[in-house]
């Protein structure tokens, strides 16, 4: 459901209110949940392939993330985030991880340069 609301409405709630922050938020705690209650439900529905469900959802949330932020790259917003997710799950190593494992999807499936999303992620 989240997925569909992203998809839908998101730019208009959180791309042009500047809320990016605030999306960013969601897509780490739903990976977050789906990945520690291994909900099977949840990661692989019935009306989906064989896939897990939050990759979606982490994978349209990050473009919103980085969408229609002029000042910056979109490897540097990508890097911030990536940031901000492995902050939030430092003390467990399998979630971290799996979070590089997702960013690291995102990255070369929107042809991102992983290089500067490294220094992008090493500075400051």
């Amino acid at each position: 459901m989240i997925y569909k609301i992203f998809q839908n409405y998101g730019e208009a709630i959180f791309v042009t209110t500047g809320q990016q922050s605030i999306l960013l938020q969601a897509v780490i705690k739903h990976v977050v949940c789906t990945y520690l209650r291994n909900d099977e439900v949840a990661l692989s529905p019935a009306y989906t392939p064989l896939t897990r469900y939050e990759e979606y959802v982490f994978n349209h949330g990050l473009h919103l993330f980085i969408t229609r932020r002029g000042e910056k790259t979109a490897e540097y917003w990508v890097a911030q985030a990536l940031k901000v997710a492995l902050r939030a799950v430092y003390d467990n190593n399998e979630l971290t991880l799996y979070f590089i494992e997702l960013f690291t999807g995102f990255v070369n499936g929107h042809f991102l340069s992983e290089e500067a999303v490294m220094e992008y992620f090493h500075a400051q």
